[in-house]
């Protein structure tokens, strides 16, 4: 923990110094307007099919695995008798091994799909990933020339953004976990309980930070970085909306397109989907059902039956007439249900 009591003596007092805090607060300014960017709008459309919203997973991996390698190697800095970069130093640290959850949640929502080893680089480096690619090529150019109050700044405006992001995502994830009992951490609440307890946003950290003053050119370097991040999670985030409405391609195989992968995870949905879609069960029954599947390991059509809630004849009947031939359907012949790239765009959930 650090003592900043200890550093008082550190902090800049020259005359026409401006407070850290002012820019603090035109951070949260500026995250109010993020937060009305059409891609947030899709993700808050409860009309639409949660699967699909979270459509876009596997295209946010260049950046998720990449934010690993800013905090690790670019932010971090040691050793070091700096308070403020100590200060980053610790952030880093605790931000720096989320991407273990970022793949958690990607075989969850079924996009851990066994693919070759040269197929997945040309993934990663196509066109596919390229404005992920960018912002994070800017990122680590603007990390890396920063001094240690400009990498606070920096860091305070891309978590103002991550807020967002996972307000949105959290959403989804609880109505993932009540349709069939998948747990995702990366995009739910688990995150967001995590990163509010970072060091860097405890009491002592931002009364030590809001205390802190900088000259006019440093507030002024400060201001270019808060306008070019939000500028760039602007285009990132239109670029994950665009990856979801439009249907992608490489190569000619549809194994990548998310279009596609939304589809079949659909046509793969669990038992419990098909009855809330029928009408047959209520969200609070299938949540029921699940949280006593995990303590006695039955079958969730068995428990849902026992309860009286749905005939047993009824749920065998849909298994063999509905729940299996599609199953079956769609992963034995994906391509006959890929959307058609000559046509026009398809958009989710319409």
């Amino acid at each position: 923990m650090f003592f900043w009591q200890d550093f008082r003596h550190q902090i800049i007092s020259l005359k026409g110094c401006i407070s850290v805090e002012e820019l603090l607060a035109l951070i949260k300014e500026k995250q109010a307007t993020f937060a009305k960017a059409p891609f947030f709008e899709y993700l808050r459309d409860t009309k639409i099919n949660p699967s699909d919203r979270m459509a876009f997973a596997p295209c946010f991996a260049f950046f998720v695995m990449s934010f690993s390698e800013l905090n690790r190697h670019v932010l971090r800095v040691e050793p070091t008798t700096e308070p403020i970069q100590a200060l980053v130093n610790q952030h880093t640290y605790e931000d720096e091994d989320h991407w273990i959850w970022f793949l958690e949640d990607l075989k969850k929502l079924g996009y851990d799909e066994s693919i070759k080893f040269t197929e997945s680089l040309r993934f990663l480096w196509s066109d596919e990933t390229r404005i992920q690619r960018e912002v994070v090529r800017w990122m680590f150019q603007e990390a890396e020339s920063a001094t240690a109050i400009h990498r606070v700044i920096l860091i305070e405006s891309i978590e103002s953004t991550a807020d967002i992001f996972l307000e949105a995502t959290q959403a989804i994830a609880q109505e993932l976990k009540i349709i069939d009992g998948r747990d995702c951490r990366y995009f739910g609440d688990m995150h967001t309980i995590v990163d509010s307890s970072h060091t860097m946003y405890t009491d002592d950290s931002q009364k030590f930070l809001n205390s802190l003053s900088i000259t006019p050119e440093e507030r002024q370097e400060a201001l270019r970085i808060i306008d070019k991040t939000f500028d760039m999670f602007v285009i990132l985030m239109s670029d994950l909306l665009a990856h979801i409405k439009v249907p992608k391609t490489i190569n000619g195989n549809f194994m990548y397109s998310y279009e596609l992968r939304s589809y079949l995870v659909r046509k793969v949905k669990p038992l419990g989907t098909y009855l809330i879609e029928a009408g047959l069960l209520t969200y609070d029954q299938l949540n029921i059902a699940l949280q006593e599947q995990k303590v006695t390991g039955q079958c969730l059509g068995d428990i849902i039956s026992s309860h009286g809630w749905v005939q047993s004849e009824t749920i065998e009947y849909l298994m063999e007439k509905i729940v299996k031939p599609e199953r079956e359907a769609a992963l034995a012949h994906p391509s006959e249900n890929a959307p058609s790239i000559d046509n026009e765009p398809i958009l989710i959930g319409r």
